[in-house]
């Protein structure tokens, strides 16, 4: 009666029908063997690939064979299953049929051997592909990370030359509203000074009318003067008439007629002297006024003016203030900026120390690959010739069987 054994197990009690001869015993440690040893113990151990057939009937025939390339359990069992088989060499050798158990034994072993050949090829080639596959996509990802910071770092640049520009914007503008502040200053004393212009004009026209009033009255004193003198003249030449007809007598009299006359002759001269300086003052006032109204005139345009232009002043320095806290608050934006794109640069320099480490391990894991490669590749070699064992073996049974 036979059993089934499995990949895994060790050396069990063959599976055969015994007959008492050695060729039926060798067959059961065949099968045994066939399953267990050549799969557990020759690849496992990596004993030297003998055909196991060849062995035990070297064995059974007490020829000696050396046992070196078996480990020590396998020896064992060998010899074990030969002193069995040399034991019995007597007794008479009946021919069985081989179990239909074995048989279906051998055909699983068979095409899980031929499902491990085909699961260790595929796994082969996608491992490879896969890890070949990973490596390329990481370069790429670490060629568009590298553009990125190179991008990054030429916004960057942009970044702290637009943060420069305004700066100096923002120093521009604040002198401007500097200049603005001290031309409205100048133009605060510009317009103090309009202001008392006109305040001197308007008393220098005060005086002059007051003069002008003064000098109407000095023409009429001058004008009375001058009608004395005319009476005074006409009554000297009266005196000076009276006098001729009072003959000697009236001799005397008529010096001081005389001399009244002449008196009276230049005091109409001066008075007539006087007014035609009363009359040029008068013009000459006259000419004063008209331009101190139209000074003032002017200083009153020149006040509305500089009004304007302290206004513009105004206009310009709240402008220029209010352009300055514009740029400020541009600047601290393009600062925040600057610290969103350094951010985002340790970022990028994390993801690429994160991306170095993993094509450090990627390239372990290659190494890893080609080593698992090769290692399956030995598998495989040792499936082939589990294969090869078997076939013999399934032949040699079906021989035994008859």
């Amino acid at each position: 009666m036979g059993r089934s054994v499995t990949l895994a197990s060790v050396l069990s009690v063959p599976v055969v029908t015994l007959a008492g001869s050695a060729v039926s015993l060798a067959v059961g440690a065949i099968a045994g063997i066939g399953t267990a040893l050549v799969v557990g113990l020759y690849l496992s151990s990596g004993s030297r690939r003998e055909d196991l057939l060849d062995v035990l009937e070297k064995l059974i025939e007490g020829e000696h064979v050396p046992l070196e390339g078996f480990d020590q359990e396998t020896a064992s069992h060998l010899l074990r299953i030969a002193e069995k088989a040399k034991s019995k060499r007597e007794v008479r050798i009946e021919r069985v049929g081989v179990p239909e158990e074995v048989r279906e034994a051998l055909e699983e072993l068979r095409n899980a051997d031929e499902k491990a050949t085909s699961l260790l090829e595929s796994t082969d080639f996608e491992v490879s592909l896969d890890s070949n596959g990973l490596l390329t996509l990481i370069q790429d990802e670490r060629s568009r990370v590298a553009e990125l910071g190179d991008y990054i770092q030429t916004l960057t640049a942009g970044i702290e030359e637009m943060n420069t520009q305004a700066q100096a914007l923002t120093d521009y503008a604040l002198e401007t509203a500097n200049m603005a502040e001290k031309g409205k200053q100048i133009s605060d004393n510009v317009a103090l000074n309009v202001a008392s212009i006109n305040e001197v004009n308007q008393d220098m026209e005060k005086a002059l009318s007051l003069l002008v009033e003064h000098s109407k009255r000095v023409g009429e004193i001058v004008e009375v003067i001058g009608n004395i003198a005319e009476q005074t003249n006409l009554l000297a030449l009266n005196a000076a008439i009276e006098a001729a007809r009072s003959g000697e007598h009236g001799r005397g009299f008529a010096v001081v007629a005389e001399n009244i006359r002449e008196l009276a002759d230049q005091s109409k001269k001066s008075t007539d002297q006087i007014a035609e300086l009363i009359r040029n003052m008068q013009e000459s006032i006259d000419k004063v006024v008209g331009s101190i109204k139209k000074e003032f005139t002017v200083t009153e345009e020149i006040k509305d003016a500089v009004q304007e232009l302290i206004a513009a002043f105004d206009d310009i320095a709240r402008r220029a203030n209010e352009t300055a806290n514009m740029i400020k608050e541009l600047s601290d934006s393009i600062e925040g900026q600057a610290q969103s794109v350094q951010m985002l640069m340790d970022t990028l320099d994390s993801v690429y120390k994160v991306q170095e480490d993993l094509s450090t391990e990627i390239d372990g894991f290659t190494t890893f690959v080609a080593d698992v490669q090769t290692r399956l590749e030995e598998i495989r070699k040792g499936l082939k010739e589990l294969a090869e064992s078997v076939s013999r073996s399934r032949e040699l049974l079906e021989r035994v069987g008859g």
